[in-house]
Order: C-alpha cells, then sequence, then structure tokens
C-alpha cells in the first residue's frame, strides 16, 4: 500500500476568553470542537493555554486533548524535543552540538549569554519553551452596527405616527439583530427633531 502523499496539516487558533458562560470550562469546549472536527473526518489535536504560541507547539505536538494551566506552560512543554520549534537546520545543529534536545533544556540557557552567540532570534525560543513568548495576535471581525432612519417629510404634530414608524424601525432592527443576539451589548434609541426619528443598536 502506498503511502498517501496528499495530507495535509493546518493550525488554527480561537480566542475563547470569556466563553465560559456560553461553552462551558475550556476542556468541555475543547472536547466538543475536536468530536465535531472528528464527525467531519479531520484528525485534530487541541491545546487550551493563555499563551498563544504554547497552545500552538502543544497542539503540534501531541495528541487529543491538552489544557495548561495559567502559569503552568514551561512545564507543559518541558519535554517536548526541540524540533518543536522548527527552526533553522544550522541553529538546530548548533544545539544539537551543545547538547541540547529538549524544550526544558533551552529554556534553562543563560538568555544573555544565548544572545551573545546566536543572535535576537535566541530570545524568542528561549521565551518559546518558557511559554511565555509574546504575541500580536488580535482576532478581526469587522464592527457590527446596526441602525434605521427615516425623515418625515412633513413635521410630525402626532405621537401615533411617530410611536408607529418607531416600532416599524425595532421590528426591523430585532429581526436583523436575531442572528447575532450574543453579540450584542448594548441598546442605543434616540430621538431627533419632530422631523426625524432614529432608532439605533450597536
Amino acid at each position: 500500500m502506498k503511502k498517501r502523499a496528499d495530507l495535509r496539516l493546518a493550525g488554527f487558533v480561537l480566542d475563547i476568553t470569556g466563553t465560559g458562560l456560553l461553552f462551558g470550562p475550556p476542556e468541555i469546549l475543547a472536547q466538543r470542537l475536536r468530536a465535531a472536527l472528528i464527525a467531519a473526518g479531520f484528525r485534530a489535536s487541541i491545546a487550551v493555554s493563555t499563551n498563544f504560541h504554547a497552545a500552538g507547539v502543544k497542539a503540534a505536538t501531541s495528541r487529543g486533548i491538552t489544557v495548561i494551566p495559567e502559569g503552568q506552560e514551561a512545564t507543559a512543554l518541558a519535554k517536548l524535543p526541540l524540533a518543536a520549534l522548527n527552526l533553522e537546520e544550522n541553529f538546530a545543529e548548533t544545539f544539537a552540538i551543545w547538547g541540547i534536545r529538549t524544550l526544558e533544556e533551552l529554556a534553562a540557557l543563560p538568555e544573555e549569554d544565548l544572545i551573545a552567540r546566536l543572535g535576537q532570534k535566541a530570545k524568542h525560543w528561549r521565551d518559546l519553551a518558557r511559554g511565555v513568548a509574546a504575541h500580536t495576535f488580535q482576532p478581526i471581525e469587522a464592527e457590527f452596527i446596526l441602525k434605521e432612519f427615516f425623515d418625515f417629510e412633513t413635521p410630525v404634530e402626532e405621537m401615533d405616527s411617530l410611536l408607529f414608524i418607531g416600532a416599524r424601525m425595532i421590528d426591523c432592527l430585532v429581526a436583523r439583530a436575531s442572528t447575532r443576539a450574543l453579540s450584542l451589548a448594548t441598546l442605543t434609541v434616540e430621538s431627533g427633531s419632530s422631523r426625524r426619528a432614529a432608532t439605533q443598536a450597536e
């Protein structure tokens, strides 16, 4: 039997901060995500950590589900091989010559001496091994604003007319917001001059 050569590896990162009330603790959410991926025919490993890079490295080098308690990143990564960092070949060879084979051993090296020998990249590798590497991960999501506007052609003298238009505008907003109910934080209603009424949700 020929080994399949068309396998593809991919990594995805989710920011699950503040989702506990919706989906339960990280362990439960991770189980649900992995079950859904497996049901769709994928092999999946999931790691949860407060550190972006620690989660990525652990998920890529382990099976199943791993939840890393905050402050325990270095311990969770300690026994992983240095190859988990995908270093350039010449740097990997240098570490091999030094006898550095695990992330724990890399994390234990003196920072200043490491930078002096291998440059600023080495500081990042050491931070990765310790589970404290900084990141600029910012989820990109378009601003979600619902707005309805109506401009009267003539001055409004009867409140019933204003309330009728306002009710229709609110109904439209509610219908459009129903699919994003969990993302709405505030509801603001504004009424302008006698010629204008506006209802806004944001």
